[in-house]
């Protein structure tokens, strides 16, 4: 493919404008290697006047004095231009995935300069070639219409792409018609990479014998997804609030809220649900959100399933997300003396007690579940429910098991762990939510009266 310098300058200003890459004052980094297509970016920013620009450059040592060349290369253009110089030096940690860790590094330098407010944003040196490689990469891997947006132009984090309408061959031509040399990395030729394979063998095997427009047609493929994705960020954006609440250790979401959406819609706010209680959505696969559907959609009720880093629980009309291990009985059981008056906060950390005692004439309004302490004293203890409680509620007509109550109640399994009960030794004398035992409501007149409220932070 022959394209002008004229062209070039074209298709990088007009993607630079389209996306509004680099706003007026911008102070930004440009991520070099010493390859083409950061040596191109570079030049062509700097030639384009925008800046300041600041040379950013990451030696990763994997290739000894080679690495090190390559530094000593990337600091000489910056001094020839005139630009600040910055490097990161990274020393590989044994991992299973090299190139993964080395992308890692990269990005979470990149960041850590903006959030420091060394730089506002970062340009990296994608290409429409790298968009066509990654997009067959996830589409081989494995991957939904997210993994298909491919490279994003722009990211809310302050990555931008200014050469993604640029194909690998125009970057080298371009720098060859401006007398510019590069440094080239010999692991980029290495087929036992992945990538590598997908550049030198599948991406021209397919232009040879499918299509010869095949990097067109996947960048393309991307720019449609990254779209469509745009769309979904904001309409999760919209519904997750109103669908899920923080309760302190976990979220929960009501279940009738998700299966009344279509199911398209569905599996989008359960990934949406995965990536905020997460922060990212790695290890998560089509198996994990469908498992996570599947349980949504059971007739039983209740259920569990475990995806990467989180506990997935349906119970009733609920479901909770959570980190594994959380119900342990380790923070399970509590016996406390009630204090009269005073404030006691649970062991789930977010649900609190609170005790007031009247001992003024008392005047009984419905539906109150306030205790006469005149034949009890104050001598109360606060536990938790235990496996065979039960108990006489006032109003009643028998005595019931609490596990029955829960039921009838529909109250969630994980909402039992904690359940507060106020006993005078071995009976029960009231319950939340179900009220004070029969014989012990007060009733107006009552001289010493106890007030309990609960409260449940967010």
């Amino acid at each position: 493919m022959i394209t002008s310098s004229v062209d070039v300058f074209e298709l990088v200003s007009d993607s630079i404008s389209r996306y509004n890459m680099i706003p007026q004052g911008c102070r930004l980094g440009v991520a070099v290697s010493g390859g083409a297509d950061s040596t191109m970016l570079l030049h062509m920013l700097w030639q384009l006047g925008h800046g300041p620009l600041t040379v950013l450059h990451v030696n990763h040592h994997l290739r000894g004095a080679e690495s090190d060349a390559d530094e000593a290369r990337v600091r000489q253009m910056a001094q020839s231009l005139g630009l600040e110089f910055l490097s990161l030096d990274w020393h590989y940690e044994q991992q299973d995935n090299l190139e993964q860790a080395a992308r890692d590094a990269r990005k979470s330098w990149f960041l850590s300069l903006i959030k420091d407010d060394v730089i506002d944003r970062v340009a990296t040196g994608h290409t429409k070639s790298d968009q066509a490689e990654t997009v067959l990469f996830r589409l081989m891997r494995g991957t939904g219409p997210r993994g298909l947006a491919g490279v994003l132009a722009t990211t809310r984090e302050g990555l931008i792409r200014p050469l993604l309408d640029l194909e690998r061959d125009q970057v080298e031509s371009w720098l060859e018609g401006q007398g510019m040399d590069w440094r080239e990395d010999a692991t980029n030729r290495d087929t036992a990479l992945v990538r590598n394979r997908i550049r030198h063998q599948l991406i021209p095997t397919l232009r040879d014998e499918w299509n010869p427009n095949i990097v067109e047609v996947l960048a393309q493929l991307a720019e449609l997804s990254a779209s469509e994705e745009a769309y979904w960020q904001e309409e999760m954006n919209r519904l997750l609030p109103t669908i899920w609440k923080h309760t302190g250790t976990a979220f929960v979401a009501p279940v009738d809220a998700i299966l009344r959406l279509p199911t398209a819609v569905q599996r989008r706010l359960i990934r949406a649900m995965i990536e905020q209680f997460k922060g990212h959505l790695r290890q998560i696969d089509f198996n994990h959100i469908e498992s996570v559907l599947l349980l949504l959609n059971s007739v039983e009720g209740s259920g569990r399933v475990q995806v990467p880093g989180i506990d997935v629980f349906r119970s009733f009309d609920w479901v909770r997300f959570a980190e594994p291990g959380l119900d342990t009985l380790e923070n399970r059981n509590y016996e406390i003396p009630l204090p009269i008056p005073g404030n006691v906060e649970l062991p789930d950390g977010i649900t609190t007690i609170s005790t007031q005692l009247v001992e003024q004439e008392y005047v009984y309004t419905e539906g109150s579940t306030d205790l006469d302490l005149s034949s009890t004293g104050s001598s109360l203890m606060l536990r938790n429910w235990m496996p065979g409680d039960k108990y006489h509620p006032e109003g009643s007509s028998e005595e019931a098991k609490l596990k029955t109550l829960f039921q009838d109640f529909r109250i969630p399994l994980w909402e039992r762990r904690h359940w507060p009960i106020i006993c005078l030794g071995d009976q029960i004398l009231w319950a939340e939510k179900f009220g004070v035992a029969k014989g012990y409501r007060a009733q107006t007149g009552s001289q010493k009266v106890l007030k309990l409220s609960v409260m449940r932070r967010k």
